[in-house]
């Protein structure tokens, strides 16, 4: 499992899913398989790692968690609910309570377009001490999408960029930025002329 998150994190995921292939039935490897054919939008092959984990783990809370990723994937208002059940009982049972398990359960709810309930999760994973940069990148992404001040998304995206400053969100957000700037270019330059 050590070895497979190893070579997945360094993008070596062929190697490591032929090494978390072996497992003899470890719910992390299949969970860890899950993750890596969805970081490769390879949705069909995680949802096979699923529906083959559930013939002898049904009843598994991580295999539930790792149906609950796919469902999001995969989309539709009954995926989103299911993923938001399993989220919404990982963040209300004691032991389990995590910004994590708060970031899911605000994802799901934002994919089925309940903004306040996403706001009230995202705050209590925002308050959680060491709430994760997760929670922070999807306060961003809420913010956004329900039009609140731009100063208020400045705000979390300076945030965002001081604790993790090669987030995805923020990559993806400077390379958009600069495809931008070089576009605008192009056309200033035609009406300058």
């Amino acid at each position: 499992i050590c070895a497979g998150a190893v070579l997945a994190s360094a993008g070596e995921y062929a190697t490591a899913i032929d090494l978390l292939q072996k497992h003899q039935g470890s719910l992390e490897a299949v969970a860890m398989l899950v993750q890596i054919h969805l970081a490769q939008n390879r949705t069909d092959l995680a949802l096979k790692e699923v529906a083959g984990a559930k013939r002898w783990a049904n009843d598994s809370l991580l295999i539930n968690l790792a149906e609950s990723w796919t469902n999001l994937r995969v989309g539709g208002s009954e995926k989103y609910q299911s993923a938001f059940y399993v989220f919404e009982e990982l963040a209300t049972t004691p032991g389990t309570t995590s910004p994590t398990a708060l970031v899911g359960q605000a994802v799901s709810e934002m994919h089925l377009g309940r903004w306040e309930e996403a706001q009230v999760a995202l705050d209590q994973a925002l308050s959680v001490e060491g709430a994760n940069v997760e929670s922070v990148a999807n306060s961003l992404v809420l913010a956004s999408i329900t039009g609140k001040k731009p100063e208020a998304v400045q705000e979390l995206l300076k945030t965002l960029k001081g604790r993790s400053a090669d987030h995805a969100l923020v990559q993806d957000l400077e390379e958009k930025s600069s495809l931008f700037d070089t576009a605008a270019k192009k056309y200033s330059a035609k009406a300058a002329s």
